[in-house]
């Protein structure tokens, strides 16, 4: 159900953006003469380009750890909903700018950052088909109903196409919302389960390290009780929130023996992913 609900998730961001691409392409060529919009185009994508990567460099990390994965992902659909509400207000081609560059910079940056860190529970065998079959066919899915959404509007005859696209944009940002709160749920749940399986066997430590930090994204989770895990499997199944603790601090010590132990060669990176996994903010949260 998790990898499901990912392929929603891919495919009504895909819907949401390409409904609205549609609308704005079409407004700049009614807007504008066919001179000028190879000059807009090229000004405006270097635009967003920019803030893109000015977000991605200074504010990713910081959100992230602020809100955690889920809620950074769900940053996208917020501000759709809330430009397109300005665009329902005040529809000017100025509102169409703001709406299409804000859901390009924020797609772009916060979404992708969050958005890849989802597949962090997912085990990794099975992580290998689905990703690609997610992030390639459901996005190709989702374009393709977004264009037949707009042949279908188009065929119609409708007297407000742009309105009524924007109106399909804004039932599938509503949507991305509830399958995240979805996500979240299965995310929260099955989360402790890899942690604990990557911190109690011998797997590679660049994906022992990957989990614990990701985990750590979500320091409310230390803290859930065991119950609130206990309607995707049940109680008697899922660690609490001290055995996740125990088991970190447990292999942490583990690793800083081990470091004083191996040879210099080894000592390093050893001893580096000790101090990572004990560094803040795990470390207030073991407190």
């Amino acid at each position: 159900s998790y990898p499901r609900a990912l392929a929603a998730v891919v495919l009504l961001v895909a819907l949401t953006g390409d409904t609205i691409d549609y609308v704005f392409k079409s407004g700049v060529v009614a807007a504008g003469g066919t001179v000028s919009l190879v000059g807009f185009f090229a000004v405006f994508y270097t635009a967003t380009g920019i803030a893109t990567f000015a977000i991605q460099a200074v504010a990713s990390r910081r959100v992230l750890k602020r809100l955690g994965v889920v809620l950074t992902v769900g940053l996208l659909p917020v501000l759709v909903i809330g430009l397109l509400g300005f665009n329902f207000a005040w529809p000017s081609m100025v509102a169409l700018v703001l709406l299409r560059g804000g859901a390009m910079v924020v797609e772009n940056s916060f979404y992708r950052s969050g958005y890849e860190l989802l597949y962090t529970p997912v085990p990794r065998a099975q992580k290998r088909s689905a990703k690609m079959l997610i992030d390639l066919g459901f996005d190709r899915i989702g374009t393709a109903t977004a264009s037949g959404i707009v042949l279908l509007v188009l065929a119609l005859g409708w007297a407000h196409v742009e309105r009524a696209l924007l109106l399909t944009a804004l039932a599938s940002a509503l949507a991305i919302i509830g399958t995240l709160w979805f996500v979240r749920r299965e995310y929260v749940a099955s989360l402790p389960d890899q942690l604990r399986r990557a911190l109690r066997t011998d797997e590679d430590e660049q994906e022992t390290v990957k989990l614990a930090t990701t985990f750590v994204a979500e320091v409310d989770l230390l803290d859930l009780p065991s119950a609130h895990a206990a309607a995707a499997t049940p109680s008697a199944q899922r660690p609490s929130a001290a055995d996740v603790r125990e088991a970190v601090r447990r292999r942490a010590a583990e690793k800083q023996a081990a470091g004083v132990q191996q040879t210099p060669r080894v000592q390093t990176p050893v001893a580096q992913i000790a101090e990572h996994l004990l560094e803040t903010p795990l470390r207030e949260a073991l407190r």
